[in-house]
């Protein structure tokens, strides 16, 4: 991901390299990583929920997002966009789709639902993976001005259970 000045603002936009899957060896020994919804675990950390493994890698902030490929259409924040960068890993034993609605960004006090559109406008799709496939991606939030994100809640499934990573 690229942050790219454009008339004093900066807008966000996805390299093609961050757009590529990669695949992770299916006949490597799985990590096992925490799964508890109650607990709340750091950047970096191998978290599972609903059949996938997420590793959350950073946040950016931007006021508007775009495609690379067409940088003239971009989406701008009503506050500014928190994007929560992260490879997502099936660890399922079948195919299954990732989904950015099912995560939610907590400052503490407010929870905040995924920005779908924003997302798509990054040139992201939606994201089929196979058993072992990877994908590094962003969780994009639409937040006031200044909002100080904790936490975000991870979701594999609409009715996961999830599993928070501290900000």
């Amino acid at each position: 991901m690229t942050l790219r000045a454009d008339a004093g603002d900066s807008t966000v936009t996805r390299t093609e390299a961050s757009a590529q899957s990669s695949t992770v060896a299916q006949d490597e020994e799985a990590i096992e990583a925490p799964t508890l919804g109650d607990q709340a675990y750091d950047i970096g950390t191998p978290v599972r929920d609903g059949g996938f493994e997420f590793v959350v890698t950073g946040i950016e902030r931007a006021p508007a997002v775009a495609d690379p490929e067409f940088p003239e259409l971009q989406k701008a924040a009503e506050g500014e966009y928190v994007l929560v960068n992260m490879t997502v890993t099936n660890v399922g034993t079948e195919p299954q789709s990732f989904f950015v609605s099912y995560n939610t960004l907590s400052d503490g006090d407010t929870e905040y639902r995924a920005d779908d559109e924003a997302w798509i406008y990054l040139g992201n799709t939606l994201a089929d993976l196979n058993p072992g496939d990877s994908i590094d991606t962003e969780v994009v939030f639409d937040v006031p001005v200044g909002t100080e994100p904790q936490s975000i809640e991870l979701h594999g499934g609409p009715r996961s259970d999830g599993v928070t990573v501290e900000l």
